[in-house]
């Protein structure tokens, strides 16, 4: 962010830079099919991030993605007479200070718990309420502290030469994915049961 302040960025010199990198992220394999399906069934989705979130929304735009039941909590940067000025949270959010989200957030969550209950007509109450959490860093998982919840599965995407061990992944994770794994494995387990008990990640490789 001191970097941009000092460059003096201005919001068409980042919209044009954020309309050239889009096109060259790619979301994991089965990402966009995965939102889809989770937008159809009036899944709220939470998007935590260290990075900025206006990369995160302009990928989304670019694949057009619906993004009414997702919410991003990300840095974003803020301008003052079309100039980068400074950041939003402050301090910055990042690897550390995810347990922060729920507090962030709280409003978001308890709101769209209630809209994904009464558009589905499924639960009953917020005991029936559950949660998936998936990262790819020891960190990510934090993001769920404080999050009520009947249940919570947590899957992580570990790759080698991470600066975690596969060991500190295992001690936070539930399941421990290869990370080259699609989510494929999720969007067919939410279209063979609308709402389940438990997903069925695909074993390691």
């Amino acid at each position: 962010v001191d970097l941009l302040i000092s460059h003096r960025i201005t919001e068409r010199q980042l919209q044009l830079l954020l309309e050239e990198e889009s096109k060259h992220i790619n979301l994991r394999n089965g990402a966009n099919e995965l939102l889809r399906e989770l937008h159809r069934l009036h899944v709220p989705v939470t998007i935590v991030s260290a990075g900025f979130v206006h990369v995160i929304e302009e990928v989304l735009r670019v694949e057009n993605i619906p993004m009414d039941n997702i919410r991003i909590l990300s840095n974003k940067l803020l301008f003052e007479n079309d100039i980068c000025a400074g950041s939003y949270p402050s301090p910055p959010l990042y690897s550390r200070n995810k347990h922060t989200t729920f507090d962030l957030l709280q409003e978001w969550f308890e709101g769209e718990a209630e809209s994904a209950k009464n558009a589905t007509g499924i639960f009953n109450d917020d005991t029936h309420r559950r949660l998936l959490v998936i990262g790819d860093s020891v960190g990510d998982v934090h993001a769920a502290e404080g999050v009520p919840s009947a249940s919570m599965l947590k899957v992580g995407f570990y790759q080698d030469k991470h600066w975690h061990t596969r060991e500190e992944f295992e001690e936070v994770y539930d399941v421990v994915l290869p990370v080259d794994e699609s989510f494929h494995w999720l969007t067919n387990e939410l279209r063979r049961n609308k709402y389940t008990n438990r997903t069925s990640p695909p074993k390691e490789k």
